[in-house]
């Protein structure tokens, strides 16, 4: 006769890594007045480091993290969990969400971050309702279990999203259900002053010997290709984010300059790519119609 094993990861192996040269902006105070209160919707642009100042915060505080990256086929598997067969034993594997409950019974708290929350159907959207609210429990129906937070235990329920105007394909507006339980905070790009110094930083820990007004020369790329409304930029409709910058200067560091902006060229749109060779030979003096990065072609 087989028996029922529920499975979930250790809570020791759920703390994220501390980064040590981290940047905030303001972010990390904000989520520590926040912290333990309702759920929480960080909602930005892509590349404005919600994620990272959430596995940031996490790692300061030692508190477990489990994520989970939402779309639309996420559902009560990916939630709740699901059965599996090992020789005569069947084994319920939890979901994000009762992960999260177990790991914080066991060890007094936890985080749960769902990514790109606004990914997710309507439907299983509201699947998320009980861990909006006071009830703070989950129902497994296949085990014929509740899930219930300890009185003494802390979970916070946390997402990002990327806004609902843009170009950002395969996302849902948040229903009505989760506008009234959760909190939403915006997170716009860092100020030009912070996202400067942060390249620059990059730029001396890569070890890098780049030229010196590199950092301001792919800001200015950078701001001119982030729309101030909901409208095409001349670069069209990628923004390019700081991560993106900092992806770019370690492509940089590797293959050079020339060859480093030619990488970042394909970030841009077939129909706007024109334009973009345009404004990089403007700003940066270099003409990637002469640049190619494999010499044989």
């Amino acid at each position: 006769m087989s028996k029922i094993a529920i499975e979930y990861t250790s809570p020791v192996d759920l703390i994220p890594e501390l980064h040590d040269h981290y940047k905030d902006v303001g972010i990390i105070k904000v989520l520590d007045s926040l912290s333990w209160g309702g759920p929480l919707v960080l909602r930005g642009p892509k590349g404005s480091g919600k994620t990272l100042a959430l596995d940031q915060w996490c790692a300061l505080n030692g508190v477990p993290r489990v994520a989970l990256d939402c779309s639309e086929d996420t559902g009560s598997v990916d939630f709740i969990g699901s059965y599996s067969l090992r020789g005569n034993e069947t084994v319920f594997t939890l979901g994000a969400l009762t992960t999260a409950i177990e790991v914080a019974n066991d060890v007094g708290m936890c985080v749960i971050v769902l990514e790109e929350i606004n990914a997710l159907t309507a439907q299983s959207q509201k699947m998320l309702n009980p861990m909006g609210d006071y009830r703070r429990s989950i129902h497994a129906p296949k085990i014929g279990k509740v899930f219930n937070l300890a009185g003494d235990a802390k979970l916070w329920v946390v997402a990002t999203m990327n806004p609902k105007s843009g170009n950002y394909a395969g996302i849902y507006s948040l229903n009505q259900d989760m506008k009234s339980r959760w909190t939403v905070a915006d997170v716009p790009y860092m100020s030009a002053r912070h996202e400067l110094a942060l390249i620059h930083d990059t730029i001396s820990l890569s070890g890098a010997k780049l030229p010196k007004l590199i950092a301001e020369r792919l800001l200015t790329l950078a701001a001119e290709s982030r729309p101030g409304s909901d409208s095409d930029t001349p670069l069209g409709k990628y923004a390019l984010s700081t991560r993106d910058l900092v992806i770019c200067i370690d492509n940089i560091k590797r293959v050079g300059v020339d060859t480093g902006l030619l990488l970042l060229l394909n970030k841009f749109d077939h129909d706007f790519r024109a334009n973009a060779i345009m404004r990089i030979k403007d700003i940066f003096n270099v003409d990637l119609t002469k640049v190619r990065l494999f010499d044989h072609i």
